[in-house]
C-alpha cells in the first residue's frame, strides 16, 4: 500500500457500485488496525460511517469477510475517536 500512495494512488477510490467503501472503509471491515493506523497516519478522510462499521464487527457481520478477534474493533474504535 506504501508504495502505491507514493507512487500517486488515491488513497479515497471508492470499491464498485454496490458497497462504495474505501481502502480505510474496508481495512475497518477486515479489522486491521495497522493498515487502519496507516491510512490515517497518510491523511485518508474519516467517515462517521466507520464507528457504525466497528459496531457492526463486534457483532460477528463481518466474520464471512475476515475471521478475526472480535476485540480488534474495539481497537479500532479506540484508535479512530481522537480523529474525529
Amino acid at each position: 500500500m506504501e508504495v502505491l500512495i507514493r507512487s500517486g494512488a488515491n488513497i479515497e477510490i471508492e470499491s464498485g457500485e454496490i458497497h462504495q467503501n474505501t481502502p480505510l472503509g474496508w481495512a475497518v471491515v477486515a479489522g486491521s488496525v495497522n493498515m487502519v493506523k496507516f491510512l490515517l497516519r497518510q491523511g485518508a478522510e474519516k467517515q462517521d460511517y466507520y464507528f457504525e462499521e466497528c459496531q457492526k464487527g463486534l457483532k460477528s457481520e463481518f466474520l464471512e469477510v475476515k475471521p478475526v478477534d472480535l476485540e480488534i474493533y474495539n481497537k479500532i474504535l479506540d484508535y479512530l475517536k481522537p480523529y474525529f
